[in-house]
């Protein structure tokens, strides 16, 4: 006679375990924030571009400034910001590719985008303008906390909504 051993003979009817709601919300929660996050850096770049190119205008000697960025126009300006992200999210260590001049290439152009979103982000929060609020002016008035503020929201936002994301399809 052969000793029985508790062995699950009917198949399992879920593959995965159960995941507990709260974490789907927590993955919209975070998205959510992220995506608020996100439009704020762009804004940030925005601004900060509308300085450089005006800084660039004058240094060529036109007298001309280039109108703010305000309103609907902000909106119609965020494919600027998505075109970033998109960069910034193919990470040229993940690239992969046989010629080594076409990798170089990349990440010539990988860091020169990533150099040029953070850099018109820091001068977007450098700038904030007469109306922004007391904690964008203090911010502004320190380099170190504009330099850390324009890393958060180059980086930040796409991190929280990738995880967000995964937490809702988990």
């Amino acid at each position: 006679m052969q000793p029985t051993t508790p062995v699950r003979s009917a198949p399992l009817t879920q593959s995965r375990a159960p995941i507990n709601p709260g974490v789907r919300v927590g993955g919209v929660l975070l998205a959510l924030f992220g995506l608020l996050l996100w439009v704020a850096g762009c804004r940030y770049t925005l601004l900060g571009w509308h300085a450089a190119l005006n800084w660039f205008f004058a240094w060529l000697g036109l007298s001309d400034q280039l109108p703010p960025i305000i309103g609907r126009g902000v909106f119609l300006a965020l494919p600027l910001g998505l075109l970033y992200s998109l960069v910034e999210l193919r990470r040229p260590w993940s690239y992969r590719v046989r010629e080594r001049e076409s990798l170089a290439l990349y990440w010539i152009v990988w860091i020169l985008i990533v150099v040029s979103d953070v850099g018109t982000t820091f001068l977007g929060v450098t700038t904030p303008g007469e109306n922004a609020s007391t904690l964008a002016q203090q911010i502004a008035a320190s380099v170190g906390a504009s330099a850390l503020w324009a890393l958060v929201l180059t980086f930040i936002p796409e991190w929280f909504m990738i995880g967000g994301t995964k937490l809702i399809r988990r």
